[in-house]
């Protein structure tokens, strides 16, 4: 199950990068297009755009016949767009200061805020709603100010849908690199599978490992609410756990026909070495009755004065020795 958990989140990115991918190869294409044949920005020379969509056709033909990957294409066309953008930018520079200002502060607002919330935010949904707030709001501005500026929303788009797939994928390297580093791969684990769930099963998972009473009944609603997975591990955990219980039961019966069951509750008890608080919470006796039973074990064993209660129960259940005895 925790493989595939793992499979299921690597899927995920590597569908997501993909598709990351085509989109900004696309919007590209089309916003070179659109500068080239004049329905965009006039005052840029073509040959801008030219040399773009020349590099863009050209990864995007090799990726097609499968001679790269699509996370290559999406590497070459972040590059040839940020070397184009950079490019515009210094020409608006040189031929109009404040259209210049306006066209990078914007931009580089957009790209950085967008970064912060995908960084910050597991919340994808609120990703893509600011996102859009800023794509339309700045493309709205442009038009209003400089008429016929249609590639800002193209090249917009393209920002947007970069730099929510590469937060996105920066959350999933840091969990990585932070818990490798530490030795936290349990961590790890939990800390990816929680980008997938929502706030009710998280609650559930956190109320199921609190120390407090609950009924069966509440037990059972959090386990639904922690979902399929999550339920199924649970599950199968404590089956295990149940089982080993059983096991050492039955085997204490076995090697301790003479104790009853209380007195082999307390034995128990000595052989993982609980501490006497811990014995009465678990017995539910008082700690003159609990002293009264270690006496009665002691004398139904036949153990000496001084001979410790846990190396006699240990020899008899298992046949030899504590390890720390043979040393």
């Amino acid at each position: 199950m925790k493989r595939t958990r793992e499979n299921i989140d690597k899927l995920s990115l590597y569908e997501l990068r993909n598709f990351t991918a085509i989109v900004f190869s696309v919007l590209l294409i089309a916003g070179s297009l659109l500068s080239i044949l004049g329905y965009a920005m006039t005052n840029i020379p073509r040959w801008f755009n030219l040399a773009l969509l020349i590099w863009t056709l050209v990864w995007c033909s090799l990726a097609f016949f499968h001679r790269i990957t699509l996370a290559t294409l999406l590497s070459a066309c972040i590059f040839g767009f940020t070397v184009e953008l950079a490019s515009e930018a210094l020409y608006m520079a040189i031929e109009n200061v404040e259209k210049a200002q306006l066209y990078i502060t914007a931009d580089t607002t957009q790209a950085l805020t967008l970064i912060f919330l995908s960084l910050l935010s597991l919340n994808k949904r609120l990703i893509v709603i600011v996102g859009c707030f800023f794509i339309f709001s700045w493309t709205a501005i442009c038009l209003i100010l400089k008429e016929a500026l249609w590639d800002v929303y193209v090249i917009n788009a393209v920002i947007f849908a970069g730099t929510t797939y590469f937060g996105y994928f920066a959350i999933h390297r840091i969990i990585y690199v932070y818990t490798n580093y530490h030795d936290l791969t349990n961590e790890r684990d939990l800390m990816q599978a929680m980008q997938h769930m929502d706030r009710n099963q998280i609650n559930a998972i956190i109320k199921l490992g609190m120390e407090k009473n609950q009924t069966p009944e509440e037990t059972q609603r959090l386990l639904h609410a922690a979902g399929a997975d999550a339920q199924q591990i649970i599950n199968d955990n404590v089956s295990a756990v149940v089982r080993q219980q059983m096991l050492n039961e039955q085997l204490l019966t076995e090697r301790l026909p003479e104790l009853t069951m209380t007195e082999l509750q307390v034995a128990k008890s000595i052989l993982m070495k609980l501490q006497l608080s811990e014995m009465m919470k678990v017995t539910g006796k008082s700690k003159g009755n609990i002293t009264t039973i270690r006496s009665r074990i002691r004398h139904k064993l036949g153990a000496n004065a001084g001979e410790q209660l846990y190396n006699v129960l240990f020899q008899r259940v298992y046949g030899t020795l504590p390890r720390s005895m043979k040393l």
